[in-house]
């Protein structure tokens, strides 16, 4: 799987999963340490360069995910 993919699933796993779990933009950026607007660019597809490695380990905990699940499509969907 190429960076690029791994980006992307990443993207489309953090829109899933706030969706699934009923969360709001504010609610899920307050979670993973970022500010909405940076939420929505992710959200978009736009992996912005200022997110940091700490964001990354925000958003696992945050979700309750290993880190590895976030950067590959989640076939089995948590709750």
């Amino acid at each position: 799987m190429t960076t690029k993919e791994e980006l992307k699933n990443f993207c489309d796993n953090i829109v899933f999963l706030r969706k699934q779990r009923k969360l709001t933009q504010k609610e899920t950026a307050k979670g993973m340490g970022i500010c909405p607007e940076t939420l929505r660019a992710i959200e978009h597809g736009t992996f912005p360069p200022r997110v940091s490695y700490k964001v990354l380990f925000y958003t696992s905990r945050f979700f309750d995910l290993l880190l590895d699940d976030l950067f590959n499509p989640l076939t089995e969907k948590k709750p």
